[in-house]
């Protein structure tokens, strides 16, 4: 593996309008399979209880899955 990609953020969230988003800011697509969409760099997506995202397309890319504490 890229050791040195391993450290590099690949994305950040977002509270806008009343609602936190992730933003893909790591030079490549990700994609979210329940939503069957791709996330583009420097796009974002609505952060929703339970949504999947797979940080990268490629063979050993990594499947994150929000959760949330009640406040």
């Amino acid at each position: 593996p890229d050791l040195k990609a391993a450290g590099t953020p690949q994305g950040y969230c977002s509270f806008h309008n009343g609602h936190w988003y992730f933003v893909n800011q790591s030079g490549h697509d990700m994609w979210a399979p329940d939503a069957n969409e791709y996330i583009r760099t420097g796009e974002a997506v609505p952060l929703t209880p339970s949504l999947k995202l797979v940080f990268s397309l490629e063979g050993n890319g990594r499947l994150g899955i929000f959760n949330f504490l009640p406040p």
